[in-house]
């Protein structure tokens, strides 16, 4: 389905060495026979040097990521020979089954193979994004604009304030006709003599 990248490998380890783990990592990266770069290069970057070497290295538009990728995702993002069934619900025996790859972890690939310079559809396998954006589309300003109705209180909330109007306005004629009924009813209960 994917065609095999090409210099994704050492894409990502160039990626995993410009962008080192934190100390402890290091440590142990160094400790170990097969590591070939010297200690000081697996330290953590001052923040002088990370700004100078993301804004040189790094696409337009990314950002220097918060939390270092984990091996996993590095591992996902070098990986080319990819199925359907990794990014997308597939049919099995007349039930769905989730994606062997959640949404977040694809999501975490695509930004590793973007920062190494990879394309996420071409060389890691995968699926594109839709090519509409909300910011794109204008959704937002349109859904802010025509909001729908929530629930019953709503679809009345018009009808409601309607009819109070209208006793509103009536009120008068209803308090006087009430004082009549008042009046009459207790010129009723009054009995026929004073004694």
């Amino acid at each position: 389905m994917a065609r095999p990248a090409v210099g994704g490998v050492s894409a990502l380890r160039h990626f995993s060495l410009s962008h080192p783990r934190p100390s402890s990592t290091a440590i142990s990266a160094s400790s170990s026979p097969s590591s070939s770069s010297p200690p000081s290069t697996l330290a953590t970057p001052t923040p002088s040097s990370r700004s100078s070497a993301s804004s040189s290295s790094e696409p337009r538009g990314l950002k220097f990521p918060r939390k270092f990728p984990t091996d996993w995702v590095i591992q996902q993002a070098s990986y080319y020979h990819r199925r359907r069934a990794d990014f997308y619900p597939t049919l099995v025996s007349g039930v769905w089954r989730k994606p062997r790859i959640s949404a977040r972890n694809q999501a975490r690939i695509r930004k590793v193979a973007l920062l190494c310079g990879l394309d996420p559809v071409k060389d890691v396998g995968l699926p594109r994004q839709s090519g509409v954006t909300a910011r794109g589309s204008r959704v937002q300003e349109r859904v802010r604009n025509v909001k729908l109705p929530e629930g019953k209180n709503e679809v009345k909330k018009y009808e409601r304030q309607k009819k109070q109007q209208d006793l509103v306005e009536r009120m008068p004629n209803i308090i006087a006709q009430w004082r009549k009924d008042r009046a009459a009813a207790k010129q009723k209960a009054r009995p026929e003599l004073d004694f």
